[in-house]
């Protein structure tokens, strides 16, 4: 019998499918995806609310918040 070979990386592929207003958001507002999908899931498991910021450069000096 073969020996099944063991999964090497930490994080699992997963294909999902969401909708283009889901994949828009994604795409133009978090800078990586996998991992905000994983924050979200595991605030839900933990029945916690989460509150997830992304920070990005913009145009404009200090004082823009």
């Amino acid at each position: 019998m073969a020996k099944e070979k063991e999964y090497e990386r930490k994080r699992r592929r997963l294909n999902i499918t969401i909708s283009d207003q889901a994949h828009d958001f994604l795409k133009n507002r978090v800078t990586n995806a996998s991992r905000f999908i994983e924050q979200l899931i595991v605030s839900a498991e933990n029945e916690i609310q989460a509150t997830i910021v992304t920070i990005s450069p913009i145009k404009g000096g200090p004082g823009g918040i």
